[in-house]
């Protein structure tokens, strides 16, 4: 396990080619920041987790960054469940053709998420409803869905196709024992190894596997 700052996090992307500018890490640092300044008073991140939260968080989310790039398309794009963040945030902040929507329950979270959002510039709408409250107003509109840590695979594929354009995928982060949550009959998984260059830097995401999701025709 190595813990590292923003500084070792940015050296680390753009030794693997996800470049990032200077403009670009002085706003993760800041959100670092305000993540550790809210979470005494909105439950963002665990106290266990407060050292750690480049490592844990940050890395993590640029998984989703890494492979929508990797595209080289331009994305509409969905965060459901966004919490603290993770991955809404990161994925604002580098894939932003189109304003990103994140999706959290939680007003204390959204308004923390609407702060960072007014704070960093970022391309963002911040969405402070269920779910399933959205389907009216997003149905069939996103390109791509992403969710971390949010919920079983069963439930999830259910939260987010409504919101997917035909051929649209969802993008999740899953343990390797993820089909013990059982995986629906009407769905297409890509299932992704995380990179050996990766787990070199975060040795938990030796047990992570990358998700894209799509339902059958």
């Amino acid at each position: 396990m190595k813990q590292f700052d923003v500084d070792g996090l940015v050296a680390f992307l753009n030794q693997i080619g996800l470049d990032v500018t200077p403009g670009q890490s002085a706003k993760l640092k800041k959100y670092e920041t305000m993540l550790l300044d809210y979470s005494g008073r909105v439950n963002l991140i665990s106290s266990a987790d407060r050292d750690w939260i480049v490592y844990r968080h940050f890395l993590e989310s640029f998984l989703y960054v890494w492979h929508i790039q990797r595209t080289g398309r331009a994305f509409r794009i969905m965060d459901l469940g966004s919490g603290g963040g993770f991955p809404g945030i990161i994925l604002a902040l580098f894939v932003d053709d189109y304003p990103l929507v994140m999706v959290e329950s939680v007003r204390k979270k959204t308004l923390f998420l609407k702060h960072v959002v007014r704070e960093l510039g970022l391309n963002a709408v911040v969405e402070h409803n269920r779910i399933e409250s959205l389907y009216t107003v997003y149905e069939g509109r996103m390109d791509v869905v992403s969710a971390r840590a949010l919920a079983a695979l069963p439930l999830l594929t259910r939260y987010a196709f409504p919101f997917l354009k035909p051929l649209g995928t969802l993008h999740t982060v899953k343990g390797a024992n993820y089909f013990d949550e059982g995986v629906p009959a009407h769905c297409k998984i890509v299932e992704i190894d995380v990179p050996r260059v990766w787990s070199d830097v975060g040795d938990y995401l030796l047990h992570r596997k990358y998700l894209i999701v799509e339902e059958k025709a």
